[in-house]
């Protein structure tokens, strides 16, 4: 059956017993435009004030909850909805190839959902022994490789990775926050910065640091020739107005009432034979390496100790070194 209006004038549908028009197909105006509550349709389908609901023989269709609904919010606003409403995932493709799944419990499986079901509330897995990562870019790292910005994910062997490939001067750093707040940092060249972000060595630390555990608290081993190492380096070097600071490799205070004991280095041998060290320096290499346990160095006028160690309290008694 043919419908035919060779007069360029749209074609409007009617129903009820008073006539109301649901449907419009435009003539020479934007021709074979159809409208769906609308006398003006904007493209080739276009339903306002309403939803397109779609089901099959499995979901049924003899309610309204039946099927995917696609449309604007029922709540009035403008948000749209693409609404599963039967108990089953919502499945993406692209290419023939699957791709995306969102299950039924909201947990969203990224690659060939086909092989595996979601596990966390994002979860991407390649079903192949390769790397697979997730990556951030933007204007200042560029996106036009596989290799820029900052990737987050697994290699081929199933390790952990965090790479930031963005490197420029002193930026491409990669930052640790807690509460908001910066409290590590690695820099382009490897070295980490504990509570600064002004890292001077392989490890900075800013305010103080405590060892806790069995074995050396700090063990300094110099096995290469010709190798200069040192445990510990505390090093003055102030003028002017710093001249005078007090710089210290070690410092054991103790403050608390009679009887208390503090010492720079506690060290017990209960058994045979063994050996205890407070701070373990040990030399392997060849002639002429430089092996320092604790090395305290002073300039211009500095007060500098290798170790102090200060009893403030009656009757304390406080064992360290101070050289």
């Amino acid at each position: 059956v043919d419908i035919m209006n060779k007069n360029n004038y749209p074609i409007d549908f009617y129903t009820g017993s008073t006539p109301v028009k649901y449907m419009t197909i435009l003539g020479s105006t934007n021709p074979g435009f159809v409208g769906i509550g609308i006398a003006t349709p904007q493209n080739k389908i276009h339903l306002d004030a309403g939803s397109l609901q779609i089901t099959n023989a499995t979901t049924g269709n003899s309610t309204s909850g039946k099927g995917l609904l696609i449309g604007q919010s029922s709540s009035g606003s403008a948000n749209v909805e693409i609404n599963q409403q039967e108990n089953a995932p919502m499945n993406f493709l692209t290419n023939g190839a699957a791709r995306l799944k969102i299950q039924s419990d909201g947990k969203v499986a990224l690659g060939n959902y086909t092989t595996f079901t979601a596990n966390s509330l994002l979860h991407q897995y390649v079903n192949s022994a390769t790397e697979t990562y997730h990556q951030f870019t933007n204007s200042t790292t560029g996106a036009g490789s596989g290799t820029t910005g900052l990737q987050v994910g697994i290699d081929a062997n199933g390790n952990a990775i965090f790479k930031n490939n963005y490197s420029s001067g002193s930026n491409g750093t990669m930052n640790f926050y807690t509460n908001g707040t910066e409290r590590v940092r690695i820099s382009n060249a490897g070295n980490v910065g504990i509570g600064t972000s002004t890292i001077n060595s392989k490890l900075t630390v800013d305010n103080s640091y405590s060892i806790s555990g069995t074995g050396q608290g700090i063990d300094a081993i110099s096995s290469g020739t010709g190798v200069n190492l040192t445990g510990i380096k505390s090093v003055a070097t102030g003028t002017g107005t710093t001249a005078g600071q007090s710089n210290r490799a070690l410092r054991l205070e103790t403050t608390s009432s009679a009887n208390a004991y503090n010492y720079g280095a506690d060290i017990v041998v209960t058994g045979t034979g063994l050996g205890a060290f407070g701070i373990n320096s040990l030399l392997t290499g060849d002639a002429g390496v430089t092996n320092i346990g604790i090395k305290s160095e002073s300039n211009n006028g500095s007060n500098n100790y290798g170790m102090d160690s200060k009893a403030v309290s009656a009757s304390s008694f406080n064992n360290g070194g101070k050289f």
